[in-house]
């Protein structure tokens, strides 16, 4: 799925989807990570870093994979 499927399901389903992490930042949804993109010497993206900063500070920032991303979806669509 692309972001902007992803987005739009999101909006949906009642959140508020967003380009970054900020503190407000409630999920953060990790899909598979292209190594290739990443800078030298890295192995996370800068918002998976981020939010993982943010949740070390006591930010609640849950950061979940593809699989419950589509499960906490087809939850919100079923109910």
């Amino acid at each position: 799925m692309v972001r902007r499927q992803a987005s739009r399901l999101i909006a949906e389903a009642g959140g508020q989807p967003a380009d970054g992490v900020t503190k407000k930042t409630d999920f953060l949804v990790c899909g598979y990570q292209d190594l290739y993109r990443l800078g030298a010497g890295e192995t996370k993206s800068s918002k998976l870093r981020h939010a993982e900063q943010l949740r070390a500070q006591g930010q609640e920032i849950e950061i979940i994979g593809e699989r419950d991303f589509f499960r906490m979806l087809s939850a919100t669509v079923l109910h």
